[in-house]
């Protein structure tokens, strides 16, 4: 296995406006469906590599002052226990949620967090996630790859 070296880089990227266009709009006529809707609407900006669950637990370091991954384990952020496939602003015992969270419809997939962790604030603004987002695409699938094992 290759070593990479893990960053918190700003989103700084010369397209990083335009593909923040393609996911809020993305985002927003999917906060319009109904959770029950197929997901073929979700944002796949990037296509998503497999990620190394690993490195992954690196990239989470970044997280881990906010966010938990045990039930209930809530900080300034919710539990990302089972975060996939639940309904986004619904962790149990998580009162915190911002208004554009709260009204939201949809729910999490490797597809749709990789595009959140992109840019939280583009991809669904008025969140109050104080997190610039993740610039490196494989630092994006490490985490996802590393959030499917440690949040079950």
């Amino acid at each position: 296995m290759t070593e990479r070296r893990h960053s918190r880089p700003i989103a700084r990227a010369a397209g990083a406006a335009a593909l923040a266009m393609l996911i809020a709009g993305t985002a927003n006529a999917a906060d319009r469906r109904s959770p029950d809707a197929e997901d073929a609407a979700a944002p796949t900006a990037v296509a998503l590599g497999p990620g190394d669950a690993e490195a992954g637990r690196t990239v989470f370091n970044t997280c881990r002052a906010c966010h938990g991954l045990s039930p209930g384990d809530h900080g300034i952020g919710p539990s990302l226990h089972a975060l996939f496939g639940r309904r986004v602003g619904t962790a149990r015992g998580y009162a915190l949620y911002s208004n554009a969270l709260a009204r939201a419809d949809f729910v999490w997939t490797a597809e749709r967090l990789d595009a959140w962790l992109t840019r939280p604030n583009s991809f669904l603004p008025g969140n109050r996630m104080n997190f610039a987002g993740l610039r490196d695409a494989d630092d994006r699938a490490d985490l996802i790859a590393f959030l499917k094992t440690a949040s079950e």
